[in-house]
């Protein structure tokens, strides 16, 4: 009758080895969840970290008062922008163009946002972003470079927007406010986010203030 010993050996060692493997699967399982989003993962909204300073350099002296009674801001904006809004509007949109831009447009939208119907209100800028970009993706736009940044002391969560497929390019920021989400955003025609277009609405962001 042949030794069986060793096959027996063999398969003791065998399922050993499946059990360890499996119990370092669940506990690192477990380490991931407890850890959050990783930094790695792109579609992951990035923790809050130290906002990175926009500095405004531009002349906003001559610039128009823009202010929503209904949504309760002010905001300043060149007196060469055409204005498409008015005092009780749910969307305003300054359309302007740089000199330097030439024959490229861009618009800088300010609104409120609110949370779905039948949704609570946003607690927070992060839980709001999660929606929108969802929304963004359905509208075949791709998002990149989340970060925090500071505008005149305000600390506005940001992510730039490409789609060319649909002719544009966009920067949007959001900053939650007496228990409100407010945007900022800025549309480039084109495929680019052009310098003299940033620094316009960086401007005009700057001086948006809650009454």
């Amino acid at each position: 009758m042949p030794d069986i010993k060793p096959q027996t050996s063999n398969a003791k060692i065998f399922w050993i080895a499946v059990v360890i493997i499996i119990a370092i699967g669940i506990l690192l399982q477990q380490y991931l969840k407890n850890a959050g989003p990783s930094s790695g993962d792109p579609s992951a909204t990035p923790r809050p970290t130290a906002p990175e300073d926009i500095s405004v350099d531009a002349n906003i002296n001559d610039w128009l008062v823009y202010e929503n009674k209904k949504m309760q801001f002010t905001a300043k904006y060149p007196a060469s922008a055409n204005l498409r809004g008015t005092a009780e509007s749910d969307v305003v949109i300054f359309e302007f163009k740089p000199a330097e831009m030439q024959n490229t447009s861009a618009n800088a939208t300010l609104r409120k946002r609110n949370a779905p119907l039948g949704k609570e209100p946003y607690a927070t800028v992060e839980a709001f972003w999660e929606d929108e970009k969802t929304f963004i993706a359905s509208q075949s736009g791709v998002v990149s470079n989340e970060r925090y940044v500071s505008v005149n002391d305000r600390t506005f969560f940001e992510a730039q927007e490409d789609n060319r497929l649909n002719n544009y390019m966009g920067l949007h920021r959001y900053i939650l406010l007496n228990g409100n989400v407010y945007e900022a955003s800025l549309v480039v025609a084109g495929d680019r986010l052009l310098a003299p277009a940033v620094d316009a609405f960086n401007a005009i962001v700057s001086t948006f203030d809650i009454n």
